[in-house]
């Protein structure tokens, strides 16, 4: 019971050491012939990053007001972000600022509600729980005025089988993957730098999938991937309680009452949550403690997000 409680507590700690990793983003500006200042910003990752840009300093121009942040996603490569045109004709405009960025999509907020598909193969069967943080049950010392929130997820562990396949729950971006730091040993209970795959969704959220095999993951960084293609190779086999995927469903919201002040960045806070699975029959799920179901992975829920055109090239390349 001790290692079960361990691993639910650092995994509520990990995606700070992960989204210190920060990329390195520079923003640069350009003058053109006629005193306009074109701006841009690039970025070092395949994850999206959100960029705050604020004016301490800006004459000669109503464009943008001093002190409010201007928001911006960004994408890997050089993004375009806008132009300062003077107000008068042959004027100039002088003008200071400040950035900041964060890892994510901090521009949309996560539909909590989407339907996933299993990250199983179809056909098996499914035994997913969800873990929370237990500070007490560790003897760490609450904070004065701190409360125990058993009711914030900190991911979901999901059985497997050595070896078995892992197939993303939604179409995105890979943003992040490491793939040859297997823990060793026996009888692990959590290992922080184990092997894993980062898919980022258009609304904003984000998939964590850990405990892959040594060069057993399929995708690259950069790679666009659709809901039910295979990802990796699941590994795990040498912990305590057997193979399985610890699956960190993620993504930036608006705070809500009893959020601490310190984690708010922009008015939103990173928080992570528990996805909605299809199961048969039309029938879904948000699994709680020890749930079972089996795997399917229907077409509709594939091809939700697809165009007309990726639809067609889906079910042509099923076709063959």
């Amino acid at each position: 019971m001790r290692h079960i409680i361990l691993i639910s507590i650092l995994l509520g700690n990990a995606w700070a050491f992960i989204h210190a990793q920060q990329p390195e983003v520079r923003v640069r500006y350009e003058r053109n012939e006629d005193r306009k200042f074109q701006f841009y910003a690039s970025s070092t990752t395949y994850a999206p990053v959100t960029l705050f840009l604020t004016f301490t300093k800006l004459e000669g121009t109503r464009e943008f007001s001093i002190g409010m942040p201007k928001t911006y996603l960004l994408q890997y490569g050089e993004n375009d972000l806008f132009t300062l045109r003077p107000d008068q004709e042959n004027a100039s405009i002088s003008f200071a600022y400040k950035t900041s960025w964060r890892i994510g999509n901090m521009t949309e907020v996560p539909d909590t509600d989407f339907v996933y598909l299993s990250p199983i193969a179809p056909g098996k069967k499914v035994m997913a729980n969800p873990m929370v943080s237990l500070k007490k049950y560790l003897n760490n010392k609450m904070k004065k005025g701190e409360k125990e929130d058993t009711n914030r997820p900190t991911g979901l562990t999901i059985k497997t089988q050595e070896g078995d396949t892992i197939y993303a729950i939604r179409s995105g971006i890979v943003g992040k993957i490491q793939d040859n730091s297997a823990s060793q040993g026996n009888g692990r209970a959590f290992d922080r730098n184990e092997n894993f795959v980062e898919i980022y969704h258009k609304d904003g959220s984000e998939a964590k999938y850990k405990l892959f095999k040594d060069h057993g993951i399929f995708v690259s960084e950069g790679d666009i991937v659709v809901a039910g293609q295979p990802i990796g190779i699941i590994g795990g086999e040498n912990y305590e309680h057997g193979s399985h995927l610890r699956l960190i469903l993620s993504g930036w919201f608006r705070p809500q009452k009893g959020d601490p002040e310190r984690d708010i960045y922009n008015n939103k806070i990173y928080r992570i949550f528990i996805p909605v699975f299809c199961l048969p029959d039309n029938e879904t799920c948000r699994p709680t403690a020890l749930t079972r179901f089996v795997s399917v992975h229907p077409e509709a829920v594939i091809m939700q997000e697809m165009s007309k055109r990726e639809k067609k090239k889906y079910l042509k390349g099923k076709s063959k």
